[in-house]
């Protein structure tokens, strides 16, 4: 029979074994890594697809006036790519489809890989406007934000928002353009359902904040000019511009508040 060695035994009231007791295994508090602070340009935008996709495109060009193609890995944004488009920079009034993702050819009612994004908006003054503002993404490194409306077959209104965002494709010019559709929701309306009547409601154009001035100068990008922008053309910090459209008779207006006031 084995005997406990008593000389090793710790005293009742030994304070070392009522901590023991007490408090068997000490727990240090595990800290919360502190959250990132929110990008002002997602104020701008209205849905959490829109923002998702911004998010990610953001952190990937690290301080680049716009990532590379190939930089855009689908799996990181793989619950928002039913969603998304690429479109490829022809010339200046051709935008092509690259690709789509199933809920946005459910909301125009056909496979729209090889399709020309312009032809989709039947107003000539929606047209007009995605044309320059498609123009400054891809000369400026802007990031587009749309809003536009369109009618569902049973008859409900739906609100949709447009974020377009700058790639690189080919050597150092913007040529790709990513982006993501966000319907609202509407009752009695599924996204797999048409839009019809499609009208351009507003437009803002955004400046993105750049972590590190001097890429501007290295590795900017644009699409039919000169590959070096101007760095006035790149703020540090994020700008906003937003228009709303207004329509009388046939005419159509792009109007942006501010101005004068008492």
């Amino acid at each position: 029979m084995l005997i406990p060695d008593q000389s090793r035994a710790l005293p009742a009231g030994s304070p070392t074994l009522q901590r023991a007791i007490v408090n068997p295994v000490e727990r240090h508090p595990r800290r919360r890594p502190p959250r990132p602070p929110k990008l002002p340009e997602l104020d701008a935008m209205k849905h959490n697809t829109s923002q998702a996709l911004f998010t990610y495109w953001n952190e990937v060009r690290n301080g680049r006036p716009a990532p590379r193609r190939f930089d855009i890995e689908p799996g990181r944004i793989s619950h928002i790519l039913s969603d998304t488009l690429i479109l490829e920079r022809l010339d200046f009034e051709t935008y092509r489809f690259r690709l789509a993702g199933t809920d946005v050819c459910n909301l125009f009612g056909f496979e729209l890989r090889g399709e020309e994004f312009f032809t989709l908006w039947e107003e000539e003054g929606d047209r007009i406007t995605f044309e320059r503002a498609l123009s400054r993404i891809t000369r400026h490194c802007e990031v587009g934000v749309f809003e536009f409306t369109g009618v569902a077959a049973c008859g409900t209104p739906v609100t949709c928002e447009l974020v377009l965002l700058p790639l690189i494709h080919n050597g150092s010019r913007i040529d790709r353009l990513v982006g993501a559709i966000s319907p609202a929701y509407a009752p009695g309306w599924t996204t797999r359902s048409v839009l019809a009547d499609r009208r351009l409601v507003s437009d803002k154009l955004i400046t993105p904040a750049t972590v590190d001035p001097e890429t501007l100068g290295a590795d900017a990008v644009a699409a039919d000019g000169p590959e070096v922008l101007d760095d006035r053309q790149s703020p540090f910090a994020a700008d906003i511009r937003s228009a709303r459209i207004v329509r009388s008779d046939r005419r159509q207006f792009r109007v942006y508040d501010g101005g004068l006031s008492d």
